[in-house]
Order: structure tokens, then sequence, then C-alpha cells
């Protein structure tokens, strides 16, 4: 089992992500923005976080420098559907340990997700 935490400004995408995860075995909490998300983050300690990359208050990238900066060893799954960030390459130059595209699948989520943990040692 996993501790996710799931930042989205979308809330449909943060509950689906939630129930897929939860129906997994995973444990996960939701944040609608990267500020929200280090607020949750400063009391309790995440074994993944998926984070979408435009977000009102505190977008994606930002927030990964801030998680990078808290020294956070947390493993994170970069979504987007900006074509600007479109490649693995350009996610893992952010700082991101893994990508997926907008609109997703479960089945690749599921396999980056696996990729990234088993990546990490967990």
């Amino acid at each position: 089992m996993c501790k996710i935490i799931i930042v989205d400004d979308t809330e449909e995408i943060r509950e689906v992500l939630n129930v897929y995860f939860s129906d997994k075995g995973h444990f996960c909490a939701e944040a609608c923005n990267g500020t929200q998300a280090l607020q949750i983050m400063n009391d309790e300690k995440f074994d993944m976080v998926i984070t979408d990359i435009h977000m009102p208050d505190m977008d994606g990238i930002t927030f990964i420098e801030e998680l990078s900066k808290k020294e956070c060893s947390c493993p994170v799954m970069l979504m987007t559907g900006d074509p600007i960030i479109d490649s693995r390459e350009k996610a893992v130059r952010i700082g991101a340990q893994g990508y997926i595209g907008k609109p997703f699948s479960f089945h690749d989520i599921s396999k980056e997700f696996d990729n990234i943990l088993s990546e990490h040692g967990k």
C-alpha cells in the first residue's frame, strides 16, 4: 500500500484518481493546488505525488520546486495536457520522476505509477 497525494484543480480528476488508487488498496489525499498540498504534506508523509502542472495559486512546477527545497524524497508524477511539456524528458528536467499526458488511460497511469515506484524501491 502507498500513501498518495493527488494535486489537481479539477475536482473530477482528483476524485477519479482517488477512487482508482483506493480500489487498488492505496491511501489517497487530495489537494486543489500546490499550496494546499504543501500544507497537507507538512503534517503527513507520502510515498507518491501525482500533480497537474496548471493550477491556480501555486502551479505544478512551483510546487515541484518547493518540494525539492524541502528535500522531499517523495517521487512525483506530473500530469499535463500542455503541449509544451510533451515528453518524459521535459518532465524530468522540471523535477518530476514520471509523466502522464492528459487525457490518460488507467492502464497508462497505472504503468507509470508502477515504474516510478519500482525505480524508487517502493
